[in-house]
């Protein structure tokens, strides 16, 4: 397993994503190194600093501020672009967890990488 997220949708267009696991190969090892980046139809995933998403990217924490469950919420400006950019990330996600550059050992042979269960994402 690379990441497991669990995704809620709030009120007034808001999602909040809280981070349960990440694995070593996802993170960079300080906020000096902005490593671990992947861009895909125009959404971001990275590893630099503290943990936030918006409608452009996925900023996963650094590797020592992964010690405990972090959460973020982000207010949309509607229903349909929350939507829309859950949609993106699931995508762009499926398609990071098969990088080899950022994870050597991936099985590309499995298509689709992300488990949905109960407001649960688990990427493999």
């Amino acid at each position: 397993m690379k990441l497991q997220l669990k995704v809620e949708l709030l009120k007034n267009k808001i999602a909040k994503i809280t981070i349960i696991y990440a694995c070593d190969e996802a993170l960079a090892n300080n906020n000096t190194q902005m490593n671990k980046l992947f861009i895909e139809d125009n959404i971001t995933i990275w590893s630099f600093s503290d943990f936030i998403f918006d409608d452009r990217q996925i900023r996963l924490p650094e590797k020592r501020k992964i010690l405990r469950k972090l959460s973020h919420k982000h207010q949309f400006k509607s229903e349909n672009e929350r939507y829309q950019t859950l949609k993106k990330f699931y995508k762009v996600l499926n398609k990071w967890s098969l990088d080899t550059s950022l994870f050597p050992n991936t099985n590309t042979d499995i298509e689709k990488r992300i488990r949905i269960a109960n407001g649960y994402w688990i990427v493999i």
